[in-house]
């Protein structure tokens, strides 16, 4: 299996945006995550069909239950999705490690889940 935490090894600057409540992922680490949302179960399984990369950043009101661009934070984490499966209850399991620090630059318009282009940050 491949390890991806090297800034080189980002496959695209463009990922499919997963929102996460109270949680932030810092690179090099790795966790779990619960997914129930369905705009969030989307954001996996595009992260899936594109070398399992996917960022992830924190809401800044964990309330909002439908996420838009405006509610979350401008940097976040591009993580490698390492494993996942689905529940019986139909949320997803993911286990996520951390690759990088990112600043979003601009979401894309209107697709099915929120999308984003973004630049490493350089620390």
């Amino acid at each position: 299996m491949f390890k991806f935490l090297d800034v080189k090894h980002l496959l695209e600057t463009e990922l499919p945006v997963l929102p996460l409540r109270d949680v932030v992922v810092f690179p090099h680490t790795v966790l779990p995550l619960f997914v129930g949302r369905a705009r969030s179960r989307q954001a996996i399984e595009d992260s899936l069909q594109r070398a399992n990369q996917i960022l992830l950043v924190t809401q800044k009101d964990p309330l909002v239950a439908d996420p838009t661009e405006g509610d979350v934070h401008e940097v976040g984490t591009v993580a490698h999705i390492k494993q996942h499966s689905t529940l019986s209850d139909g949320n997803v399991k993911i286990l996520v490690e951390g690759l990088t620090r990112v600043r979003i630059k601009s979401f894309l318009p209107n697709p099915p889940n929120l999308r984003a282009k973004f630049e490493v940050i350089q620390s």
